[in-house]
């Protein structure tokens, strides 16, 4: 979900740390990067699950999320600009969750959080990396309008939300 909250959302839940001023906001949980890719392709074959070296990160062709607007560059490739790298981009997607069907049929890598890659990962046959760049894991917030701040159903949900169980502390900085 996206913000400005409209008056038919209620809360949204976010992955950057630049938040609207007016609106509230807890973090949720952090999620490390890691690299996706077909269990079968070549590179697959050849490496362990934690041997890829930056050249081969930067060199593998990639599918990525399309640009949301012109010059707006994502987390990952923010971060490698501004580390002054650039990974091989030759496949870019509107639709995000079906970038793990392309790289099941091809040999292009994904560059995503682990919660997002692990469902993939058990149900394609698609197998995870670590990446060999030290990125920020992703953090994400749940954001509300003051509007709804006080309201005992919508406090019952934030609270459910920020509760939930995870594959990890979601308390880690």
């Amino acid at each position: 979900l996206h913000y400005p909250l409209r008056r038919q959302r209620q809360m949204c839940i976010r992955d950057r740390d630049e938040m609207p001023e007016h609106l509230h906001m807890s973090k949720l949980f952090d999620d490390p990067i890691v690299c996706l890719m077909r269990s079968d392709c070549a590179y697959a074959k050849r490496t362990a699950k934690d041997a890829m070296t930056v050249e081969d990160y930067l060199s593998l062709p990639h599918a990525a999320p399309s640009q949301i607007l012109p010059g707006y560059h994502g987390t990952i490739d923010t971060f490698l600009e501004k580390q002054n790298l650039q990974r091989n981009i030759v496949v870019e997607s509107a639709h995000f969750r079906m970038l793990p069907y392309m790289v099941e049929k091809t040999d292009l890598v994904l560059t995503a959080g682990q919660q997002f890659t692990s469902f993939y990962e058990k149900t394609l046959s698609l197998k995870s990396y670590s990446v060999p760049i030290k990125f920020p894991p992703l953090r994400f917030y749940q954001l509300w309008h003051e509007r709804v701040h006080q309201a005992t159903e919508h406090k019952w949900l934030r609270c459910l939300l920020y509760t939930s169980p995870s594959p990890r502390d979601k308390r880690q900085s």
